[in-house]
């Protein structure tokens, strides 16, 4: 169906009144948290020096075979004290898994590929501003945790992991769809998902379509992979 002017105008403005409607709704009700100390216990003792560079590697190669665009879109790396400099207005210091990951790379500011399964890589200035518009608005809020940073999103969906009183390790990972209005403990860490997505990938459970420049996924073949890598998580998404 094609609109007019006037017709996508209008789409737009109730698209925006919905998510507002949304947001509202989530913003009274409140989130709970996802996590409990055993998982941020778990989260620590899963983390190792470079395996989660080591799987960021290997999404990237995926995408340099692929073509996606994404190897050309991933913007430089931050210096650590650039990426603790952008933290020192919140109250609290990123994990070394934070660190890690935004000197790797410093997210992805426009692409029309994800970086992971259907998810944008936030850069770190976009994900603080994202913090602080949950954080300080209370209509646009959602009940956001003052410790919640926001890392990979898609239209409603963000994955964060957790920031504490001082460098940690690592902090589990949850995952909040805004329809929902609720939060999954849905990985181990960030370490343990990109090792997740990079098998997904190695073993072809998500492939590129080169016709409609997309992913196709197998779902049902991801969620046993999923189970595998981060027991005792959620998958969450329905496989049926």
């Amino acid at each position: 169906m094609k609109c007019n002017g006037d017709g996508l105008m209008m789409y737009q403005k109730l698209y925006r009144c919905f998510w507002v409607l949304l947001i509202a709704l989530a913003s009274c009700s409140g989130l709970e948290d996802p996590f409990n100390e055993n998982n941020r216990a778990v989260a620590v003792e899963n983390h190792a020096d470079g395996a989660m560079q080591q799987a960021l590697e290997q999404i990237l190669q995926w995408h340099r075979e692929h073509t996606t665009g994404i190897p050309d879109a991933l913007q430089p790396g931050l210096s650590r004290a650039d990426i603790l400099e952008k933290f020192e207005d919140l109250p609290c210091r990123p994990t070394e898994e934070l660190i890690q990951l935004w000197s790797w790379h410093d997210g992805v500011e426009t692409a029309s590929t994800p970086f992971i399964w259907y998810h944008d890589f936030l850069p770190l200035d976009k994900a603080v501003a994202t913090y602080k518009r949950f954080t300080i608005n209370r209509l646009t809020g959602l009940g956001w945790k003052r410790n919640w940073i926001p890392v990979f999103e898609f239209e409603g969906e963000w994955y964060f992991t957790e920031c504490y009183d001082e460098v940690r390790p690592a902090g589990p990972v949850g995952y909040l769809f805004i329809e929902e209005t609720r939060t999954y403990y849905s990985y181990l860490n960030l370490t343990r998902m990109m090792q997740t997505q990079a098998e997904w990938l190695r073993q072809g459970m998500i492939s590129w379509n080169y016709g409609t420049e997309a992913m196709e996924e197998n779902i049902q073949e991801m969620a046993e992979v999923y189970r595998k890598l981060n027991e005792g998580a959620e998958f969450p998404y329905n496989v049926e």
